[in-house]
């Protein structure tokens, strides 16, 4: 699928003279300028839902049964995860995320938590209908495929990182692939959960960082570093 950027040329400006601004502010201020035609309708998206019941039936019983059983495990190794609040917030916004996203995936409760928990730490007054907004910006704009049942960005994705692997440590790649082992048994879960389940908090918001100013595809070398972070060895020629 076409992935889009977040910041756009003209807009890098923008963004720029923002640095300053705490990060929560940053990566909203990065969505409403790429798709601020689509804030007010999906912000009234959100809270029609809410107002209705009808709507609200329209989401799958099954769906609904899984956002409960994951709101405990979404970060439930940091203090604001534990939060009877942010649980509720959590579900309010995957519930009305799976009615118009078109049903519940895998790691969507990552994603929306880190984006709940920066935003409502960062942005003064940020109202669940604006996290909303950036959540769909996130599945359906930057992400395409990402959170899909078919899961297409996934592969591309993936496939782009095994390239990379294989180019920058040949011997681990030979050896993984003597043992059996494939990219996409550990890349499938970092980009799911944009790394969020994979890195800390601190460095995966890095790393979001540069998602959302420029897109996906910068983010994917840095995705393919190894656990050390250590400088890559040139593959051999």
């Amino acid at each position: 699928p076409q992935m889009e950027v977040v910041a756009a040329d003209d807009h890098e400006s923008q963004i720029g003279s923002e640095v300053n601004r705490p990060r929560g502010e940053r990566w909203l201020l990065a969505a409403k300028i790429k798709y601020g035609d689509m804030l007010e309708s999906r912000k009234a998206e959100y809270e029609n839902f809410w107002a209705s019941a009808a709507e609200q039936a329209l989401v799958d019983p099954r769906d609904a049964k899984q956002i409960v059983n994951d709101l405990g495990r979404t970060f439930p190794e940091h203090e604001f995860g534990k939060e009877v609040e942010f649980k509720l917030q959590l579900q309010r916004l995957l519930t009305a995320v799976t009615r118009y996203h078109g049903g519940y995936l895998q790691s969507m409760n990552f994603v929306v938590g880190m984006l709940l928990h920066q935003l409502l730490r960062d942005v003064p007054g940020v109202t669940e209908s604006e996290i909303y907004f950036f959540a769909m910006v996130l599945f359906h704009k930057i992400l395409p495929g990402y959170h899909a049942l078919d899961m297409s960005g996934i592969q591309v994705a993936s496939r782009v990182l095994r390239d990379l692997f294989e180019a920058l440590y040949p011997e681990a790649a030979t050896r993984m692939d003597q043992a059996g082992l494939t990219a996409e048994m550990l890349t499938v879960e970092w980009l799911l959960g944009i790394h969020t389940t994979t890195l800390s908090l601190k460095v995966a918001a890095s790393l979001w960082d540069v998602l959302l100013s420029h897109g996906p595809q910068p983010k994917l070398p840095a995705s393919g570093l190894p656990p050390a972070w250590g400088p890559p060895t040139k593959p051999k020629t």
